[in-house]
């Protein structure tokens, strides 16, 4: 399998609407077929790709200018913000951790928010079914 195929993640739907603007475009228009999709456009001229700090930057901004604010986010808090939320969606762990890109179901699953198993069905296996009459 190509590297580029390996490493493809397809964004659909609404994400893939949000996403797209200028952040997109750019670079195909100037022909940027592979690499690194997140980068600077400066003087409307598309360069280097962005560093991680200049991403965690954009979306931590992004996040106070929201209403409400979300506060500050950090890599971990994204990835477990999914992991949680793909759970709770009964999203097959192999398609959550393809799109996560683990390879471990251990460190997958660390990334699971514990505020979220009391609200689970699994924590509600022991309750005593109560007929209906």
């Amino acid at each position: 399998m190509k590297y580029i195929e390996k490493h493809l993640k397809p964004i659909p739907g609404d994400a893939a609407i949000a996403f797209g603007g200028v952040w997109l475009k750019e670079p195909f228009r100037v022909k940027i077929t592979w690499g690194e999709i997140l980068r600077r456009i400066h003087n409307g001229r598309v360069t280097e790709p962005l560093r991680d700090q200049a991403v965690w930057s954009i979306i931590r901004g992004r996040a106070k200018s929201a209403d409400p604010p979300l506060g500050k986010l950090s890599a971990h808090r994204l990835r477990s913000g999914f992991v949680t939320e793909s759970g709770r969606q009964n999203i097959p762990l192999g398609e959550a951790m393809a799109r996560t890109g683990h390879r471990s179901v251990q460190t997958f699953i660390g990334y699971y928010s514990s505020a979220e198993i009391g609200n689970l069905a699994a924590a509600r296996l022991m309750e005593a079914d109560k007929p209906t009459k």
